[in-house]
């Protein structure tokens, strides 16, 4: 038994189309996702590819999701998104944030979020909402604290996509008192130690991306690792998306090992010592995808620990097959061994979400504020799953 792992960025909607550019590159992917498919995607499309992702989510042991939603071209489409989750009883932070093509026109969406948040059912222990911004700005902060709604953003600092319009993120936010415990920030690329400090002493969320970073040459084609072990901050992981490969925490936890220490060796070598960074052990990935993803979720302390009285957000690892055996140390077997088809069982707050190899069913009472004569959707029954 483990805490369950805790995806600190993903963009869920992307479910649908799981794995349609493998190769793709930064620019393939946003020509694919978001100027040929996002356009086309009604409330119903959002709301399959946010299952889709949480089933794979579920099935893989991730308990908790924060979701990236940054296609929400209308109230119905955040509406959606937020449905899609709840309905299949996974712990989720929804962050809803503008489509990247019409990003220009942020007065809009800051109305639209607006709207959502009072239409959309009260925060709960299960899923809270926040609002979502590719590039973040000081104004988009200052809206947020007026509004009292979290963050998550994307900070890749110095690295703008002129080809489609997307500015470089300034941090003019820094230094401004705007930065609170209900921030999450993605990648974390380019940051000064100054602005590293920040985020730790503020206690906002930050997470890595081991696999997205290089696969998609996202600032320097490598995650932030060194920095952030060197900050003191406590970090997660993310997955990103599933265009290209598959959510998997076991894979992006053998991914950041890895490069961790093929990073700090040549830096060690080089003199006495990194400015208190030492090479990961297995423990170190083990909790940036579980505990250290709690301040990312917004519940710092309460997730990804096992301990009595906090919420039971748990998964069982079936330790009895060939490939895990003669088992050896129990971090190390979770770590460098063990697979998604192993995960043999998922609670999350203590329900059932996945035993043996099936995913539990769900019901969503999703019509859509434009469809109220619309029969519910049912989501996937047992019998439609084994045919």
């Amino acid at each position: 038994m483990l805490p369950g792992f805790i995806d600190c960025h993903v963009h869920a909607w992307e479910g649908i189309f799981r794995g349609a550019a493998p190769d793709a590159g930064f620019l393939q992917y946003l020509q694919v996702a978001h100027l040929s498919c996002a356009p086309r995607m009604t409330p119903e499309d959002i709301l399959a590819g946010q299952r889709m992702t949480a089933l794979q989510a579920l099935n893989a042991g991730v308990t908790t999701v924060v979701d990236n939603s940054h296609n929400t071209q209308s109230v119905d489409h955040g509406l959606a998104a937020i449905e899609g989750l709840r309905s299949t009883g996974i712990r989720a932070v929804v962050a809803v944030g503008a489509p990247v093509t019409t990003a220009a026109d942020r007065a809009a969406f800051l109305q639209r979020f607006a709207d959502i948040l009072t239409e959309c059912p009260p925060p709960d222990d299960m899923l809270a909402l926040r609002v979502f911004a590719s590039g973040p700005s000081q104004a988009l902060f200052e809206f947020a604290q007026a509004h009292g709604a979290g963050v998550c953003s994307e900070l890749v600092l110095g690295v703008p996509v002129p080809e489609i319009g997307l500015p470089a993120a300034l941090g003019d936010f820094f230094g401004q008192g705007l930065i609170r415990p209900e921030h999450t920030f993605n990648h974390c690329i380019g940051l000064s130690q100054d602005q590293w400090s920040e985020l730790r002493d503020v206690g906002a969320g930050a997470n890595l991306t081991p696999r997205s970073d290089p696969h998609f040459g996202i600032g320097p084609s490598f995650p932030a690792v060194l920095e952030a072990q060197q900050s003191g901050i406590e970090y997660g992981i993310s997955s990103d998306n599933e265009l290209c490969y598959g959510l998997d925490f076991f894979t992006e936890m053998r991914t950041l090992m890895t490069l961790q220490r093929s990073a700090i060796f040549p830096r060690l070598a080089a003199s006495e010592g990194y400015r208190g960074a030492r090479p990961f052990e297995t423990i170190d990935v083990l909790r940036a995808a579980t505990s250290g993803g709690s301040a990312s979720a917004g519940k710092r302390g309460s997730l990804g620990i096992l301990r009595a009285g906090l919420p039971a957000d748990l998964i069982a690892i079936a330790t009895d097959r060939a490939h895990l055996r003669a088992r050896g140390d129990a971090v190390g077997i979770i770590v460098n061994f063990a697979a998604t088809a192993d995960v043999d069982a998922v609670f999350v707050d203590g329900k059932v979400r996945k035993w043996g190899d099936r995913v539990t069913s769900w019901e969503s009472t999703w019509q859509g504020r434009s469809r109220r004569q619309r029969k519910p959707v049912t989501g996937f029954s047992r019998k439609s799953r084994q045919a």
